[in-house]
């Protein structure tokens, strides 16, 4: 049975709640759910991850992320624009495998908002 992440961004809208942008379908990667959040890791990953340890959801998710989240959901965590560009550079470093062109989509995406945050779990 496969693992996947499901991931969200969101940003302070002006002067008013945070706002989900985006809904997004990144490929299965067990190398990148390990430095997100030591989700599915291998032996050759484990000194380095995970990068930043989870942090369980935001407190102030939107309410239409936190439906989405369900019973087979684990390992929810977040991350700031600046924590995801971190944690692709030790991917880059560390993984043999290429990473997919999600990631820079994602990166992208989050950078051309102010205040971006990704919020992610998984389930198997």
């Amino acid at each position: 049975m496969g693992c996947d992440i499901h991931g969200f961004i969101d940003y302070p809208r002006y002067q008013g709640p945070r706002s989900c942008v985006a809904a997004l379908h990144l490929a299965r990667n067990y190398d990148l759910f390990a430095l997100l959040a030591g989700v599915r890791t291998r032996d050759a990953m484990k000194e380095y991850a995970p990068v930043f340890q989870p942090r369980g959801l935001p407190h102030d998710l939107t309410e239409w992320v936190a439906e989405q989240f369900d019973e087979d959901a684990h390992t929810p965590s977040w991350l700031t624009t600046d924590e995801v560009g971190h944690v692709l550079k030790v991917y880059d470093a560390v993984s043999p495998y290429p990473r997919g062109a999600d990631t820079d989509g994602l990166l992208a995406m989050m950078q051309a908002l102010p205040d971006a945050r990704l919020i992610f779990w998984f389930d198997n």
